[in-house]
């Protein structure tokens, strides 16, 4: 059993093997006009291909299924920066992540950055999280009214929880399948704004299927015993199937335990009433190779990393509609607050899909997707000799920058151009045509949309001695950057830093902080990490430009650990 919860045993209604499925609404609006609820489920590392009507038939996902009936589904959804922090911050700040600079796991959001919480509550709306954060150090400061942010999220069995806003306390302890207790959370939120005079907006964080991929619940596991019962994608690597099955086993027996929390979303939707004026959105934050090509996992821009679900139900979204535009993490915040309604903020790097889901005019059909994979903090500790050389080596997860596009996925890294794949007549992206000759044309013009897709998301928010390399150069310097520990990590990387001073941050964090990032001087009588960032602060100004230093001043102000009384 996946474990008992402390506020319902919906367990006794899930059937033999655990997947219930509840009814959701046949038609469109219902003639009220109470602005509807949202409520926004996404899961970790879920990728599109691992759903029972998308190729994988095999796997039980049947509340994910019925959500693409009795609703729309995007097809081509694409994690602009398939990995957890970048993602997460775009989709909560509607911001490229090289605006934020939070472009590596490392990264996260900054006090005083507007997100869906600030947005939607500003709106009216009742506000609420719950899962996992993954997005920095200021969940309190991200605009909920109610949020329940979620520790070691990887250990699915052994994890804890703060209720930041309300009297649940800190570091409560949770000893069953965490996404359980999660969902509890997510229906007393439910439960407790279901009669109220305002909407609610509701996003719930499930940490599976990312790993630890082999501590699924045996009852999902059991459901998939061997490769007969859950076969491979076509282009797994067949020497990699052995030591790849227990996580391949597990990563799905953790979707269709996902898919029963969903399944009771639903069921208290249907109980409260709700159920006809709830708009739910089902999504991830990036897919997972599993042993495709003989990869593993995120940070990749084959498809099975970068395209993940987007399924979407509630009034006002015609049943059984597949939309194939390409739709990306950056459009995802603009589209939300247009469903409920809300006036799309200035600040929202991307565009609105919300007529593609109702399908109605003004629908957004653009010719690629900007991907990228810019850094990865956990590469230097590999790395045996000097930086520059290690990232252009690096063959795990390479870095890169790339466009999936309507026929063509394209992608230069760290060596030049290094793919192309005709997803057209090459779904499976097995004939990289890079070297083509017949296909010399498809690639100039691929190469001519990415470089229109980085004069957006990246070079707005470069120094200009960035701006004047040349695109593997700058992929390398960028990889080399943001593969270092580097000091007030929120506000530097937003200060078009120069190749130079990025060098000396390293020194700079070592003065004031220890190997585990703790503050060196200890019992001064001040607040250790206050006297910390503002000597951190300083330091940093002495290389800095009077812009550069004005603008960390600013971010200072904000601060939660800055202000008084």
């Amino acid at each position: 059993m996946i474990g008992n919860s402390s506020r319902r045993s919906f367990l006794k209604t899930a059937g033999a093997v655990g997947v219930a499925v509840y009814a959701l609404p046949r038609h469109g609006f219902a003639g009220e006009k109470k602005r509807p609820n949202i409520i926004y489920l996404f899961s970790d590392e879920h990728r599109y291909q691992s759903m029972s009507f998308t190729g994988m038939p095999a796997l039980k996902t049947p509340n994910m299924e019925k959500m693409a009936q009795r609703g729309t589904s995007f097809e081509f959804a694409i994690s602009n920066n398939p990995v957890c922090v970048p993602h997460r911050c775009m989709l909560l700040s509607g911001q490229w992540a090289h605006r934020t600079g939070a472009v590596e796991n490392d990264g996260g959001l900054a006090p005083g950055d507007r997100t869906l919480g600030h947005v939607f509550h500003e709106a009216g709306y009742v506000t609420g999280y719950t899962g996992k954060w993954h997005a920095g150090g200021y969940a309190a400061q991200a605009g909920f009214d109610r949020h329940m942010l979620w520790n070691n999220t990887n250990s699915h069995w052994d994890s804890s929880w703060d209720d930041l806003h309300g009297a649940g306390g800190r570091k409560n302890p949770c000893k069953i399948y965490q996404p359980v207790k999660m969902t509890d959370q997510a229906l007393d939120f439910i439960d407790a704004n279901a009669g109220g005079d305002r909407p609610f907006f509701l996003m719930v964080a499930w940490n599976p299927p990312h790993a630890v991929f082999q501590d699924a619940p045996d009852e999902q596991k059991r459901l998939y015993p061997d490769s007969s019962a859950l076969p491979w994608r076509k282009n797994a690597d067949e020497n990699g199937k052995d030591k790849w099955w227990k996580d391949y086993q597990g990563y799905h027996a953790h979707i269709t335990a996902i898919d029963e929390q969903i399944g009771r979303i639903f069921q208290t939707l249907e109980k409260t009433g709700q159920l006809e004026n709830t708009i739910v959105v089902y999504s991830a934050d990036h897919g997972s190779m599993m042993n495709s090509h003989g990869k593993g996992n995120k940070r990749h821009p084959e498809d099975e990393s970068c395209r993940v679900p987007f399924l979407v139900t509630g009034p006002g979204i015609p049943k059984g509609q597949v939309r194939r535009e390409l739709f990306g993490t950056i459009d995802i915040f603009p589209t939300l607050c247009s469903l409920a309604g809300i006036k799309r903020p200035a600040f929202c790097d991307g565009q609105d899909f919300s007529a593609n889901i109702q399908n109605r005019p003004g629908i957004c059909d653009p010719d690629s997707q900007v991907l990228m994979h810019v850094a990865c903090l956990k590469a230097t500790k590999k790395a045996k000799g000097p930086l520059p050389e290690f990232v252009r080596e690096y063959t795990d997860a390479p870095f890169f920058r790339g466009v999936r596009g309507k026929r063509y996925t394209y992608t230069v890294g760290t060596g030049g151009e290094w793919e192309l794949w005709d997803n057209l007549n090459d779904p499976l992206q097995q004939k990289n045509l890079i070297n083509d000759p017949v296909h010399a044309d498809a690639k100039r013009f691929m190469h001519a949309e990415l470089e229109r897709w980085l004069a957006k998301a990246e070079l707005p928010f470069l120094s200009a001695a960035h701006c004047r390399m040349s695109l593997e150069d700058r992929i390398a310097q960028q990889a080399v950057e943001g593969a270092q520990r580097i000091p007030l990590h929120h506000i530097a990387m937003r200060l078009k830093l120069t190749p130079e001073q990025f060098a000396a941050l390293p020194g700079i964090q070592n003065q004031f902080y220890d190997d585990k990032g703790f503050p060196r001087e200890r019992g001064s009588g001040r607040n250790d990490w206050e006297l910390a960032m503002i000597s951190t602060a300083d330091e940093m100004k002495k290389i800095m430009t009077p812009e550069q230093c004005s603008l960390i001043d600013q971010m200072l102000l904000r601060e939660p650990l800055m202000k008084k009384g």
